[in-house]
Order: C-alpha cells, then structure tokens, then sequence
C-alpha cells in the first residue's frame, strides 16, 4: 500500500483514485511493524522450540 510499489499502482489504477487518498484505509499495514516490535520485546507469541536429543540419531 505504499503508493510507489506495485501494489499501490495497481490499485490506484484500477480504481482511478490518487495513493494518498487511500492510504488512511491501509492503517495495519503502517502500524503491523511497530506492533511485531512491541510483542517481541515484551516476549508475546514468541513460542521458542524445546531442542531434545530426541531429534538426533545416532549411530
């Protein structure tokens, strides 16, 4: 949604309306980077996997 990539001028396009006028519309797409740094900073949904011996064969 960013008004020079592909997705933005495919849309603007398509629906003949200036980037800038649909950009308050895509509010996730600007906030969802600051939100995945918050929640990993505080430790949220961040499911970390247990390493056994259980995986590894031997011989």
């Amino acid at each position: 949604m960013i008004p020079w990539n592909t997705c933005g001028a495919y849309h603007a396009s398509l629906f003949g309306i200036p980037t800038l006028e649909f950009a308050p519309f895509a509010f996730f797409n600007y906030i969802n980077p600051i939100v995945a740094i918050i929640l990993t900073a505080m430790g949220k949904f961040i499911f970390w996997r247990k390493d056994t011996d259980d995986d590894i064969i031997t011989e």
